[in-house]
């Protein structure tokens, strides 16, 4: 499964990343912070229902610069969504390049 995260039609600001990660930036408001971050959730619970194997790849071709990711953006929204998968208990869900 692919997840997509980049905003390169609308910008390459990194929206969808800093508002994961929680960034206080002008744009990034709380409801936006929890909208992504209950998105992020409702994904994994899903593949969690599933009740089968689930290779997750996050932010996918994130080296391409047509997707406009910032590296530490990235790093940190990836960490992110892996704390959500272990601290869920989705144990049959693995990320992958």
């Amino acid at each position: 499964m692919g997840l997509y995260l980049s905003d390169a039609t609308a910008g390459c600001g990194n929206q969808p990343l800093r508002a994961i990660i929680g960034r206080a930036d002008a744009d990034i408001t709380p409801q936006l912070t929890a909208q992504y971050r209950g998105d992020v959730d409702r994904m994994i619970n899903r593949f969690k229902s599933w009740d089968r194997a689930v290779f997750l790849r996050i932010g996918y071709e994130f080296d391409g610069p047509w997707n406009c990711y910032n590296a530490d953006f990235y790093k940190q929204a990836f960490q992110y969504i892996k704390g959500r998968i272990d601290a869920l208990g989705a144990t049959k869900v693995a990320t992958v390049w």
